[in-house]
């Protein structure tokens, strides 16, 4: 079932990455190893969250002395999720950008969306092959989503400090907004703690984050495909804002 899930979600991706790109020349290093580059984001992310992990032991901080509910969600999401896998990424955005040294916007935006690509498609590997496994599927373009905005904010900033612009705002942008949606949404349902401990809780409560999950999950659909309908739509704008570092790689 694993590898169904994950030929699905290659399959999927394949089609619109090859839309994103169809119109720009890249070369194929530049056109997968990003991708590459988000699979590993997966294993650095795990280790960023061992070592907060082992901080927190070190410093003697419980979770479970925190009593409300909502602060325990947003705080796991924030650690295991918002923070650290979002920080993975953006390494592997960076490491995208020094090797392939993108010439506008646009492909700034395509390092990011492949990034994000590698790091569901190995998710998708590791939790797939169940039915529950196969929901995942209306929020499959999320990390995509969210690699995007990464990118296209350090490209736009990136553009705006070659040309004596305000850039300080783009590249917080480029971290803050991932962060903070990441960790509402992962608040919201993979740790949201009325799936996790809702036998404990009271009916207000369980009744609240349900519908929490269920309607982040709903604008969550929705969100992801208006990024990536954005940044097609104004595509011609960010190739035309260039960023000439000589010859391509």
């Amino acid at each position: 079932m694993e590898i169904i899930q994950l030929a699905l979600a290659v399959i999927i991706f394949s089609f619109v990455y090859k839309n994103m790109t169809k119109n720009v020349a890249l070369s194929k290093k530049q056109k997968y190893l990003p991708i590459l580059f988000g699979i590993i984001s997966t294993f650095l992310s795990f280790l960023f969250v061992l070592a907060i992990a082992l901080l927190f032991i070190k410093l003697g901080f419980d979770k479970a002395s925190v009593e409300n509910p909502l602060a325990v969600s947003i705080m796991s999401a924030f650690w295991k999720a918002g923070l650290t896998e979002e920080f993975a990424k953006l390494l592997m955005i960076i490491l995208s950008i020094k090797l392939f040294k993108p010439k506008n916007v646009y492909e700034y935006a395509l390092i990011g969306a492949a990034v994000g690509i590698g790091f569901t498609l190995h998710e998708e590997f590791l939790y797939g092959g169940s039915l529950v496994g196969f929901t995942r599927f209306l929020t499959l373009f999320i990390h995509m989503a969210l690699g995007v905005i990464m990118g296209k904010y350090i490209g736009i900033g990136m553009y705006n400090k070659k040309n004596g612009g305000e850039y300080k705002k783009y590249y917080a942008l480029s971290v803050i907004i991932p962060i903070a949606v990441h960790t509402i949404y992962d608040a919201c349902t993979v740790y949201n703690i009325a799936l996790k401990e809702g036998d404990n809780l009271d009916e207000n409560t369980l009744a609240v984050g349900l519908s929490a999950g269920v309607l982040c999950v709903l604008c969550a659909m929705v969100w992801q495909w208006i990024v990536i309908r954005k940044l097609k739509n104004k595509s011609a704008k960010y190739l035309s804002m260039s960023l000439s570092y000589g010859q391509r790689q």
